[in-house]
């Protein structure tokens, strides 16, 4: 499986736009995943299980709660790359709290 995904030609705009024209985006995220962990780490991240937003704050990505996203989002615009998450589905209890200090374990409904 993983020799046919690596194998692949990729043809979705934004794997190969972070492709950058290497021929196997799969490994790329895999290396950009370990030299993320190691910056964590380096900058005493104790994980897993990992804090989203200490990720994002590591990466300077900004979070911001957004009553309109299901669930969370990237984006990108003029303003950079951002994540909309939502504060918190009042049903399940699930979500990101504003001052979310430890990740939160979801169950499926």
């Amino acid at each position: 499986m993983v020799e046919s995904v690596r194998a692949m030609q990729w043809t979705n705009r934004s794997v190969v736009r972070f492709a950058g024209g290497e021929d196997d985006p799969v490994g790329l995220i895999e290396r950009k995943a370990r030299e993320l962990v190691l910056r964590a780490r380096d900058a005493g991240w104790e994980g897993p299980p990992f804090n989203p937003l200490a990720i994002a704050k590591l990466l300077n990505i900004a979070v911001e709660a957004n009553a309109d996203v299901i669930d969370a989002r990237t984006i990108s615009n003029d303003k950079g790359l951002r994540i909309h998450l939502i504060r918190r589905n009042h049903e399940s209890g699930c979500g990101f709290p504003s001052r979310m200090k430890s990740p939160m374990r979801c169950s499926p409904m």
